[in-house]
């Protein structure tokens, strides 16, 4: 690849952000500034265009490759980030069940966030001893679930605390947030109602 005169390259290493080809970079350029040859950039098409439909369907085709979503599954695009979705899931879900209770499995700062967060819109059931320093996660024999809740809330991936991965596989109602883990292995859907992924803004809900 030619590498380009007008910068230099450097890679990022922080979480988040990923270092991407140039060449994706100056097709996005290229499409700022006319989309698909329309005249316009692709920030100004209309929502109701059929050349964003075809965003859009593509955008989902190629996410349900990539991540084997199953089809009985939905993929909502939303907009909020990880924190939008801290409210969005109980506010949609706090009362799939007469307890309005959801279990939140808090292992680390935004799972911690996420339940402050949902206390707002129904009972939050804290499955693991409150705490500020998550140096470990209970053995599951001291969990402390809900046989009622309408949901049990977990991060797969606490980047503050280095946690990642937690190795649970629940009966129903499972709700997991892929903050920057996803991709990295194989998702497994078996089991899980829900999957939000902060960085792609989606939902894939299970129908």
């Amino acid at each position: 690849m030619t590498e380009s005169k007008e910068r230099r390259h450097v890679i990022n290493f922080s979480p988040g952000p990923a270092k991407l080809p140039d060449e994706v970079l100056l097709q996005a350029q290229k499409d700022f500034l006319n989309y698909a040859g329309t005249g316009v950039s692709v920030m100004e098409l209309s929502h109701r265009s059929p050349e964003f439909e075809k965003i859009l369907k593509t955008a989902e085709t190629d996410l349900r490759a990539l991540l084997s979503i199953p089809a009985n599954y939905k993929v909502l695009f939303l907009q909020g980030g990880g924190n939008g979705q801290f409210s969005a899931v109980p506010f949609n879900l706090m009362n799939l069940k007469p307890s309005q209770t959801a279990d939140y499995i808090v292992t680390g700062t935004w799972s911690a966030n996420a339940a402050t967060e949902a206390q707002k819109y129904g009972k939050v059931n804290y499955v693991l001893p409150k705490t500020k320093t998550y140096t470990n996660i209970p053995d599951q024999s001291e969990w402390k679930l809900s046989p009622d809740a309408s949901y049990v809330y977990y991060c797969d991936n606490e980047t503050i605390h280095v946690w990642h991965h937690l190795c649970w596989s629940p009966e129903e109602h499972r709700l997991c947030w892929l903050y920057c883990s996803h991709h990295t292995r194989g998702s497994h859907w078996s089991g899980s109602s829900f999957h939000t992924l902060s960085v792609l803004l989606h939902y894939a809900v299970r129908k």
